[in-house]
């Protein structure tokens, strides 16, 4: 093989695996960004207010529910 088609051959595969972590990378935020922004996190909830005020909607309203430890066991059937 000459040098010339050695080299052709090298870049060709060097620019499709360049082009391919880029994609690959991006994916990578977008996955980071969209589970920061669909977790419970004060600072989250406070960047979808931010968010839907920009884009005119109403901001959700802050969600506090208390979770209970005790089971509940059902009692005999009468």
């Amino acid at each position: 093989m000459s040098t010339d088609a050695a080299v052709a051959v090298f870049d060709a595969v060097a620019s499709s695996l360049v082009s391919s972590i880029h994609v690959l990378l991006a994916c990578g935020v977008a996955v980071a960004v969209v589970g920061y922004l669909a977790s419970g996190s004060r600072s989250a909830t406070s960047m979808r207010n931010g968010i839907s005020q920009h884009f005119g909607r109403e901001s959700e309203p802050e969600v506090r529910a208390e979770v209970s430890t005790r089971r509940e066991v059902p009692g005999p059937r009468r």
